[in-house]
C-alpha cells in the first residue's frame, strides 16, 4: 500500500443505509466499534423504505409469547422445499439458528415493535414445515417525530399508505386478511393525478388529515427503517449522506479503508476491522471487483409482472413500477397474447416462472409475452386499483377498455375468441370456488362479468437477465474470485449479496430484509471475534 494520509480513523465502516447497513452499524457500534454509516442518497433507507417491511423469523420471542410452537427442524424443512433443495445447509442454518435471535436483540437493544401479522407462509403452505401463523412479522407504526431534526431525511414509502387505511374488508392484496395494504398499494406521492380522485371524494377533508398521520406514523419497510435508523442516531453513529465511496483501498489482500466523496473533495477514512458493503448492485460490484470480490449470475427463474402508471415516479425521479398487487384481486385475471390464462395470477413466482416459455416452432417467440391483466368494472367497484378510490373512472383513461371483451381483444391485438373463451372458463372456476388449471387461491377468484372490461399490458422483467450478486460466506465475509478465501476486511450484506444458497430458487415474503440484519450482525460479530484473536497473538 502507498503512503496514505488518512483523514479519519473508525473501526467499522457500513456502506448502504438500508436494514442490512443500519443493522450492521448497530451491531458494529454495540461490539464496541467506532461505526461510521455512509450513504451515496441524500436520503436514508435504500429499498429497504419502499418495501413491505415484512420480516419472516423462525422461533421468534413473539411467537414463544403466543405460546406457538416451532422448531428449527420444521423451519428449515420449510426453507429447503422453498429453494427446491438448491439451496445450502451452512446458510439455511445460519438463518434459521441467528434469526430469532437477532430480532430479540433489535427488540431489546434498539426498541424494534413488531407484531405478528394475520397470515400463513401464504406462498407454499402445503410445505413440510409450514406454519398457519407465527413466523411473519411487521413493524408497528413508526413514530416519525422520534427522528428529530433527521425526519426528513429518512425515506418514506413512495406511496400515500394511509388512503388505502379507508378501505375495509377482505384484501387479497395481503394473502386474503382483513385490513390497511401496504407494499405497492395507495396514490404515489407527488403524482397529483392520482390524489385528484381521492378529493372528489365527499370524505376527503377527513381523508386529507390522514396523510399527515401517514407521514406521522409510518408503515411497512418504512416503519422498519425508521426504528433501525433511530437505534443509529441514538449511538451517535457518524452518519454522511451523499457521500460517495469511490473504492476500496487495500493493504496487500486486506481492505482496510475506503476512499469518499462528498462535494467534490476526496477523503481517505482507514477502516481497522473492516468495511460492510450493503448498497445495491451496481455500486457493490463497481467497489469490490478491484479488491478481487467473486461475483456470481444466477439467472431468474421467475420475476414479478408489474403495472407502470404513466407520470408516475419514484422520490428520485425514476419511473415507478406497481407491484403483484393488482393481479391478486378477484375480477382479474391474466392472459398472453393468444388470450390464454399460462399461470397462477395470485403467486407472482408461479406466473413469472413461465415467461421464459419460448416456441421453437412456428412464430418463434416468447409464448406468454407480452402479457395483459384483463379485469372487468366489479375489479374497479371493490378495490383501490393503482391507488385510486374504488369506483374511480376518470383516472384511468391511459387503460384500454371496452363494452365488450370482443372489443377489447381487437384493441389489444389479442385473440379474442380464446379471450373470450378463457373468460368464460375463468367464471366458471370463480363460481365455483376453484381452479384446477393453475391453483389460484379460491379468495382470490371472482367471475369477470360486469363491463367494461379493461386491459393493461403489463411490464415483464427482462427473461435474459440475471441476478449479479457478492459471493460471500455464512458470516458475511465476501470471497475472493480466485482463492475462494474470505478478503479480509471486507464484509457484505443485503441484497447485493447472491441469495441462491440460503434461498436456493424459492421466495418467501421477509426472507431477504431478516437475511440483511441476520448478515450484518454476524459480521461485526466475526469482525470483533477475529480482532480479539489478532490481539491475542
Amino acid at each position: 500500500m502507498t503512503s496514505i494520509t488518512w483523514s479519519a480513523t473508525v473501526d467499522w465502516v457500513c456502506v448502504g443505509s438500508g436494514a442490512g447497513g443500519c443493522g450492521a452499524a448497530i451491531a458494529g457500534h454495540d461490539q464496541g466499534f467506532t461505526t461510521l454509516l455512509v450513504e451515496q442518497s441524500r436520503l436514508i433507507g435504500g429499498v429497504t423504505a419502499g418495501s413491505g417491511g415484512i420480516l419472516w423469523v423462525p422461533l421468534n420471542h413473539l411467537q414463544a409469547e403466543a405460546g406457538i410452537d416451532d422448531s428449527r427442524e420444521a423451519a428449515l424443512a420449510y426453507l429447503r422445499y422453498m429453494g427446491a433443495e438448491e439451496n445450502q445447509p451452512e446458510y439455511m442454518a445460519a438463518y434459521v439458528d441467528h434469526a430469532a435471535r437477532v430480532l430479540q436483540y433489535l427488540h431489546t437493544h434498539a426498541q424494534l415493535d413488531c407484531r405478528l401479522m394475520e397470515l400463513a407462509e401464504f406462498y407454499h403452505p402445503i410445505a413440510p414445515g409450514s406454519m398457519p401463523f407465527g413466523r411473519l412479522l411487521i413493524c408497528e407504526p413508526f413514530p416519525a417525530e422520534t427522528l428529530g431534526n433527521w425526519r426528513d431525511q429518512v425515506r418514506l414509502s413512495p406511496y400515500y399508505h394511509s388512503l388505502a387505511h379507508v378501505l375495509q374488508g377482505h384484501n387479497p392484496a395481503l394473502g386474503g386478511s382483513d385490513g390497511p395494504q401496504v407494499g405497492h398499494s395507495g396514490p404515489a406521492r407527488d403524482h397529483p393525478a392520482g390524489l385528484a380522485a381521492w378529493r372528489q371524494r365527499p370524505d376527503w377533508p377527513q381523508l386529507e388529515a390522514t396523510l399527515h398521520h401517514d407521514e406521522a406514523h409510518r408503515v411497512a419497510g418504512a416503519a422498519l427503517i425508521g426504528y433501525l435508523f433511530r437505534a443509529v442516531l441514538r449511538r451517535g453513529i457518524d452518519v454522511r449522506t451523499k457521500s460517495r465511496v469511490e473504492r476500496l483501498i487495500l493493504d496487500g489482500d486486506r481492505v482496510v479503508g475506503i476512499t469518499l466523496v462528498h462535494n467534490n473533495q476526496e477523503e481517505h477514512i482507514q477502516a481497522r476491522r473492516g468495511v460492510v458493503i450493503a448498497t445495491s448492485s451496481g455500486d457493490g460490484w463497481r467497489m469490490t471487483i478491484p479488491a478481487g470480490a467473486d461475483m456470481t449470475s444466477v439467472i431468474i427463474r421467475q420475476g414479478m409482472l408489474r403495472i407502470h402508471v404513466p407520470g408516475e415516479q419514484d422520490l428520485d425521479g425514476a419511473p415507478l413500477f406497481r407491484g403483484n398487487y393488482e393481479l391478486r384481486m378477484r375480477h382479474g385475471l391474466v392472459v398472453n397474447r393468444q388470450g390464454q390464462r399460462f399461470g397462477n395470477e395470485a403467486f407472482f413466482q408461479d406466473i413469472g416462472s413461465r415467461l421464459h416459455d419460448f416456441e421453437t416452432w412456428g412464430s418463434h417467440r416468447f409464448t406468454n409475452l407480452p402479457c395483459y391483466l384483463i379485469f372487468d368494472q366489479t375489479l374497479l367497484d371493490t378495490y383501490s386499483f393503482v391507488g385510486l378510490p374504488p369506483g374511480t373512472t376518470t383516472a384511468i383513461d391511459w387503460v384500454t377498455q371496452s363494452e365488450t371483451l370482443a372489443g377489447l381483444a381487437e384493441q389489444l391485438a389479442i385473440h379474442a375468441e380464446t379471450l373470450q373463451a378463457t373468460v368464460a372458463r375463468f367464471n366458471a372456476y370463480a363460481e365455483h370456488g376453484s381452479d384446477p388449471d393453475f391453483s389460484r387461491d379460491a379468495a382470490t377468484l371472482g367471475p369477470l362479468t360486469k363491463p367494461p372490461f379493461y386491459g393493461v399490458e403489463l411490464t415483464a422483467p427482462s427473461v435474459t437477465s440475471a441476478v449479479i450478486g457478492l459471493v460471500a460466506n455464512s458470516q458475511g465475509q465476501v470471497l475472493h474470485h480466485r482463492t475462494g478465501h474470505p478478503i479480509p476486511g471486507l464484509y457484505a450484506c443485503g441484497q447485493v449479496v447472491e441469495a441462491n444458497r440460503t434461498f436456493g430458487i424459492g421466495y418467501q415474503a421477509g426472507l431477504q430484509l431478516m437475511r440483511s440484519l441476520i448478515s450484518g450482525f454476524l459480521a461485526a460479530e466475526h469482525a470483533a471475534a477475529t480482532g480479539l484473536k489478532e490481539r491475542m497473538t
